[in-house]
């Protein structure tokens, strides 16, 4: 995710390090499409943030950008959601959602001296104050781990994933709510890695379980 790594050489002052290029890799969504994903024993909670999210990300996403990722778009008006009687009940049903928080993908999501920030945070709540939800946060755990009691269930929703097959198993997934570029950061002295074909033969970092993983060894 080049937003992440552009966040951490602000933050960290990482002078060695460029974006050499953009991967762009055959079979996969264009960019780099972050989701919320959920349970996918519970389509009612996918139905509502759907709904949700068609009046937040135009009245109010504009506004996290701004915040997190340092654009200045302008922010239209909001509009109302309609639930049905069924998400209604459902919510009743279900009032507190279990959220996974990360500890270090910022400016999305990651976890400062014990609070949950970035942009895919302050998205989630403004979805569950629109819903009327309440939301427990549960961090101090790898990513790994968090996909693991996502899939069995401890975890109700992961505010930032990207599709890939091996999970749509398990998740349902809402639209995009951040459409951005994917990237291969390499050493500024080197000039032989631009594409995703530069990459065969070559020693490539990944976080451990993430979505892009399968889409590499594919290839």
């Amino acid at each position: 995710n080049s937003a992440v790594v552009s966040y951490l050489f602000k933050k960290y002052s990482f002078n060695n390090l460029k974006l050499a290029g953009d991967p762009s890799f055959p079979d996969m969504e264009i960019g780099d499409q972050i989701k919320i994903a959920t349970r996918k024993d519970w389509p009612e909670l996918n139905s509502i943030l759907k709904k949700a999210m068609k009046v937040l990300p135009q009245a109010t996403f504009f506004k996290l950008e701004n915040k997190w990722l340092n654009t200045t778009k302008k922010e239209p008006k909001t509009k109302i959601i309609a639930l049905t009687n069924k998400e209604k009940q459902w919510i009743k049903q279900n009032k507190t959602i279990k959220v996974a928080n990360e500890m270090d993908w910022p400016p999305f999501d990651y976890n400062e001296f014990g609070k949950p920030m970035g942009l895919s945070i302050d998205y989630i709540k403004l979805l569950a104050q629109k819903l009327n939800l309440d939301i427990e946060f549960v961090n101090g755990y790898a990513w790994t781990e968090l996909l693991k009691l996502f899939q069995e269930k401890k975890i109700d929703l992961l505010p930032a994933l990207y599709k890939n097959s091996e999970r749509e198993v398990y998740t349902l997934y809402t639209k995009p709510y951040y459409k951005g570029k994917l990237g291969i950061f390499s050493r500024k002295d080197d000039s032989t890695i631009i594409s995703y074909e530069d990459l065969k033969n070559k020693k490539v970092g990944v976080q451990e379980d993430d979505g892009i993983i399968p889409v590499i060894k594919a290839q």
